[in-house]
């Protein structure tokens, strides 16, 4: 006891010295003495400080917006009392002793038959709703037809085949008020390939005369597409001009519209040359992918500018002088007709003076009129006009320089000379005693290339003489690039500078096909804001690609990329179009309706992508005949493919293709249709593929064969209806190992629908079979053949065959002697034995049981 009572007393000691140190560690001037007391009021003081009224600041956020935040709090408690009552601790979800693990796996067993089972019923679901699927529809179109067939006897007016059809997306044509309304509800229900949505009615009775559903410059489209498709033209039509000829014909003359369409499709026939290039495929490739097509389109661009503005000046002078004729104009040559443009336009009648400025000889604006024949592109005129007033107002360099620039030399040593010149009269018009000609101005500012930055608004007053200046003062020796006025145009200005909202214009349009950004101007067209004009967007694509100007995405990156995206070309980005997509996008909208003008478009991809997507039209459209043909009475009827010049060989592989993707969908009967007339059409065109169509037909009936006893008695009817087609029509299949076990899978069907009602037929298809063992020495043999020859479906279903030809042994008992009947449970039991591992335990018993029957018998 005192040995204990020393030892406490040492510890207090330690805890008291422990006490002191902590003291002294304290600032005594900030430690504040509080008892328990007065710690419970502050702590409650704490409390009524966050449970009051008064909110914090995001509180008083939320309140401000409409937020209940008290109510807010309130169901927070709530769930927080309910979430400490409700979850209490759990007993383990495994228990550790046998009969525990026993009981955990025997539900496990149970889940997994569940799930099975699950799994089983989905699957027998969907195969039976695509068949009740396509049941209903030859119903509703047999039905149609027969309706139509009597009315048409009768007399009565054919009604429209589309009656039942959405109308065509309107996102794709002009809409103006209600239509531009219904456009975008219309874009918002475009059906897409393989929709489960999508309508499914009229594919294969599509005519001519049941284009007028579409709208009348969509069906001109079309028909222009078809006419470049076709095998004789062999694109050798001249597209633009087939489409500039369309839109004069189809659209109204009053709409402003239609002058704007008809000016783009004059630029891009301008601009590719269509009258040298027009037919080639794809002539423009070669020069975009090496970057060398630049001054091509450069001068073209120019070129359809100076035009556009000379035939301006025309209508102008014909209007101010109304007794001009066109004889008059032709006469009056360019100069004349620039001559009376200039003082119809710089002089002032009423005070009968020349504007205030101008350098006059002959008492007319020389440079005025030297400024305007090079802005309408009459160099020779130009030349000519200057050498009547060589010396007095034109210098002969000035000549010179005109003259090395109609033959198309090198410049460049005159632009040093006419830099300077510029320098000097820009420094006379900056003071207010010198008067400068500002046409001279801007003829030496446009030779020199020097001040690039210079508008002179008082000239270039509109944004096509403004483009004309920027595109003439381009070029490689200067710091002025196309790349600059690419840049200025489309990142310092942008779209709304010159459409603003509101205003729907091809403005910007025609200024990116001026500066080469074409595949920017195709995704401007497709935008939200220019809907109208969307279709035209469509066939400006097209030209656009079919002259090979469009920098597309390769591969299969084509299927993820977006309608433009940057891309590497060349050691730098740039933009890339994906024409893929904008085909396929256009198309789905009516794919489903009109096959065959969507195999039209679809005619326009590439070789890899134009298989792709008119195989899974042919899949899509379910009537397969329309597209790829069919054979009546043993003649082939050629379908839309053959037509547009599509060969055997590629129409074979769609057919293959095409059948491929039925399979994976379930659709078995579409699946080997096909194949059969693939195999019809391989025959005729001899193309030496039989034995490919006979291994995918055998392979197809061998899977569903083997489990025909889960289909449904529909599919099973027509599963066995093909069994009996191929050997009844005589198809001719060579003895492969696949067709013998094809013909196996026949007999074990055999087999298994007659043993109840004759078994003793059964027996003798199973004896012929040599699945099981009726001797002793045929144990081996079966053994083997089951390891090697049967297939998974068959070995599957040994122990069914087993238990049927148990069944059906013992029914014919009395047929079958004592001797060979022990005989052959005896065989049955050695060859249960062997592939024990893939019977069922209750095929053992049975076994076991008929040779105790017959040994107590």
């Amino acid at each position: 006891k005192k040995n204990k009572l020393r030892k406490k007393m040492k510890e207090r000691s330690k805890l008291q010295e422990t006490l002191e140190k902590a003291f002294q560690l304290v600032d005594s001037n900030k430690y504040i003495s509080k008892n328990l007391d007065s710690v419970y009021q502050q702590s409650k003081k704490m409390n009524k400080k966050l449970t009051s009224s008064d909110m914090t600041q995001g509180d008083y956020l939320l309140a401000r917006e409409g937020f209940d935040v008290e109510g807010y709090h309130r169901s927070l408690k709530k769930l927080n009392v309910e979430l400490k009552s409700a979850y209490e601790p759990q007993e383990p979800l495994i228990k550790t002793d046998l009969a525990g693990y026993l009981e955990h796996e025997h539900k496990m067993i149970i889940l997994t038959g569940i799930e099975e089972a699950k799994k089983m019923t989905t699957n027998s679901f969907y195969r039976h709703y695509n068949h009740i699927m396509e049941r209903d529809f030859e119903m509703a179109k047999n039905r149609y037809i027969q309706s139509v067939e009597a009315k048409k006897g009768k007399g009565e007016p054919r009604n429209p085949i589309y009656a039942e059809v959405p109308e065509y997306p309107q996102m794709f044509y002009h809409a103006t008020g209600k239509e531009a309304t219904r456009a975008g509800e219309n874009e918002k229900k475009m059906y897409n390939l393989g929709d489960k949505n999508a309508i499914t009615t009229g594919y294969n009775i599509t005519t001519q005369e049941n284009r007028r559903k579409h709208p009348k410059h969509v069906g001109e489209y079309i028909k222009i597409i078809n006419e470049y498709n076709k095998p004789e033209n062999a694109k050798s039509m001249k597209i633009i001009e087939a489409f500039e000829t369309c839109a004069h014909e189809t659209y109204e003359n009053h709409d402003a519209r239609k002058r704007e369409i008809i000016e783009c499709w004059r630029i891009l026939h301008t601009m590719l040359d269509e009258e040298h290039y027009g037919g080639k495929n794809k002539p423009f490739k070669a020069q975009i992918d090496n970057g060398t097509a630049e001054p091509f389109f450069l001068q073209k661009a120019i070129g359809y500018l100076q035009d556009q503005y000379y035939k301006h000046i025309q209508n102008i002078t014909q209007k101010t002088e109304s007794k001009m004729t066109d004889d008059d104009l032709e006469s009056a040559g360019a100069i004349g007709i620039i001559q009376h443009f200039v003082q119809n336009m710089l002089y002032i009648k009423a005070q009968n003076r020349w504007q205030h400025g101008l350098l006059l000889k002959n008492n007319e604006p020389v440079w005025a009129i030297l400024f305007y024949m090079i802005r309408c592109g009459k160099i020779d005129d130009a030349i000519k006009y200057a050498k009547t007033y060589i010396h007095a107002c034109f210098s002969p360099e000035l000549i010179k320089f005109l003259e090395a620039k109609k033959a198309k030399h090198d410049v460049s040593d005159f632009r040093a000379k006419f830099a300077l010149e510029y320098r000097q009269l820009k420094t006379q018009s900056m003071s207010s005693t010198d008067n400068v000609d500002i046409y001279k101005k801007a003829l030496y500012m446009i030779f020199s290339q020097s001040d690039v930055n210079s508008n002179m608004t008082s000239i270039f007053s509109t944004i096509e003489d403004y483009m004309w200046l920027k595109l003439i003062t381009i070029s490689p020796n200067t710091n002025y690039t196309l790349s600059s006025l690419q840049d200025m145009v489309v990142k310092e200005c942008g779209p709304h500078h010159f459409c603003p909202p509101g205003k729907i214009s091809l403005l910007y349009f025609k200024l990116l096909l001026f500066i080469q950004k074409f595949e920017m101007a195709i995704d401007y067209l497709m935008s939200d804001h220019m809907r109208p004009f969307k279709l035209e967007g469509i066939h400006y694509a097209i030209v656009l690609h079919e002259y090979g100007v469009l920098r597309e995405p390769e591969g299969d990156a084509v299927n993820k990329l977006p309608l433009l995206s940057s891309l590497p070309s060349n050691n730098m980005k740039k933009d890339h179009l994906n024409f893929v997509y904008l085909i396929r996008e256009y198309v789905r909208g009516f794919a489903h309706i009109y096959p065959e003008d969507a195999i039209a478009y679809y005619c326009l991809l590439d070789t890899q992508f134009k298989r792709e997507y008119i195989q899974r039209l042919v899949v899509e459209t379910r009537d397969h005949h329309l597209l790829l043909g069919q054979f009546k009475n043993q003649t082939y009827v050629p379908g839309m493919l053959e037509k547009l010049g599509f060969s055997p060989v590629e129409i074979f592989t769609i057919m293959m293709n095409a059948s491929k993707d039925y399979d994976k969908h379930s659709l078995i009967d579409k699946a080997l249709n096909l194949l059969f007339l693939a195999r019809q059409y391989n025959e005729i065109n001899q193309l030496k593929n039989k034995q490919t169509i006979d291994a995918n037909i055998l392979n197809i009936m061998i899977r569903e064969l083997s489990q025909l006893q889960v289909l449904e008695l529909p599919q099973q009817r027509e599963l066995l209806h093909m069994a009996d087609r191929i050997q009844k029509e005589n198809l001719a299949f060579e003895p492969t190992p696949a067709y013998n076990r094809f013909e196996k899978l026949i007999q074990l069907i055999n087999f298994f629908q007659i043993q109840s009602r004759d078994p003793v037929q059964a027996l003798s298809i199973m004896r012929s079979l040599q699945i099981v063992p009726f001797h002793h020495q045929d144990v081996k043999n079966c053994v083997d053949r089951y390891y090697h020859e049967l297939s998974e479906g068959i070995r599957r279903r040994v122990s069914e065959i087993l238990q049927a030809t148990l069944s059906c042994l013992e029914r014919t008992t009395n047929r079958i002697s004592k001797g060979e009947m022990r005989a052959i449970i005896s065989s049955l039991g050695n060859f249960s034995n062997q592939i024990n591992s893939y019977l069922q335990p209750h095929i053992h018993r049975q076994i076991i049981d008929m040779q105790q029957r017959l040994i107590n018998h």
